[in-house]
């Protein structure tokens, strides 16, 4: 008998912090289940000089060597 526990297996958005990549394949994710992380502005670039590997935001700040 299926009472629909098995639905929402998790949350099926790449860009969430607890991203289910079941619940995309299988169809079966729940979006009110995802949780994004706060923004942590900085350069993301890992070949800039000033590359801040706790960011998770682009703010244009990346320096380029010179």
């Amino acid at each position: 008998m299926d009472d629909g526990t098995c639905l929402g297996v998790g949350c099926p958005d790449p860009a969430a912090s607890n991203f289910d990549p079941l619940a995309q394949i299988f169809g079966l994710g729940d979006f009110s289940l995802c949780e994004y992380p706060e923004p942590v502005p900085g350069c993301t670039d890992p070949y800039a000089p000033n590359y801040n590997p706790l960011a998770n935001t682009d703010d244009g700040s990346c320096e380029a060597y010179e």
